[in-house]
């Protein structure tokens, strides 16, 4: 049998693919992604493949394989070949990530905690890579094609070099932002501030700040200026961060 594997991204209506029979087997997460009612009682669903949630779904008329299929699935989860998977592809938690020796990598390129990415990673994409969002950044560190393009990343849905284009642009928002007179923390800030509202928006927001007799280097004195959103962006991105290296 030739499998083909394709990932959806957010906006694709995967249970309507199911649906209108163009393609034979879902990859879903059971506990986030609800069965519509059209489909009820029409499906068989695998054994969770992790305890995330994970499963495969298909239609009973088209799927009288399925039983062979949840012996291989079985026989699978026994192999070494399903750790690799797994660690691969699937988080088992928050706390790990699929693509924690790739943060590893990188964030000794920046500079900075590997779990510091981590946190990135998981408040843009909650470590997937088909994530997509409205404004089509794509995949786990949220990335406009545009923004690949200018960097040279090949491949968004690629995790390494979705990880390495959010790096190298970590990278220039530091280069570009008159960062010099602040401190490694305040640094960060600004870059994830920048990240999230674009380095233009907080430039413009620090000049604000100044303006009205603010310090323009201290995230404390310029975060009131700047969108809620971008606030609770960085602000969540620290809480996760010091809840992982405490832990460690």
């Amino acid at each position: 049998m030739d499998l083909q594997y394709i990932p959806a991204n957010d906006s694709l209506p995967v249970w309507e693919l199911l649906e209108n029979h163009k393609t034979d087997i879902l990859a879903i997460n059971i506990i986030r992604d609800s069965i519509p009612k059209s489909l009820t009682g029409k499906l068989f669903i695998t054994p969770q493949i992790t305890s995330m949630g994970e499963v495969w779904v298909m239609r009973k008329d088209k799927a009288d394989w399925h039983l062979n299929l949840v012996h291989w699935l079985t026989l699978f989860k026994q192999s070494p070949g399903y750790a690799r998977f797994r660690n691969r592809f699937l988080p088992a938690s928050p706390e790990r990530s699929p693509y924690d020796s790739l943060l590893m990598a990188q964030g000794s390129t920046l500079g900075w905690d590997w779990k510091l990415l981590r946190a990135v990673m998981y408040q843009e994409s909650k470590y997937r890579m088909n994530a997509e969002s409205g404004s089509r950044a794509i995949g786990l560190m949220q990335i406009k094609e545009s923004t690949a393009a200018d960097l040279s990343i090949p491949d968004l849905y690629n995790p390494e070099d979705n990880i390495r284009g959010a790096v190298t642009y970590f990278s220039f928002i530091k280069r570009n932002m008159h960062l010099a007179q602040v401190s490694e923390e305040e640094e960060i800030n600004f870059i994830l501030a920048a990240y999230n509202a674009g380095m233009s928006r907080i430039e413009k927001d620090r000049e604000r700040a100044a303006q009205d007799g603010k310090d323009p280097n201290v995230w404390a004195q310029v975060s009131p200026y700047v969108p809620r959103q971008t606030q609770k962006y960085v602000e969540m991105i620290w809480y996760r961060y010091m809840g992982w290296a405490s832990a460690s």
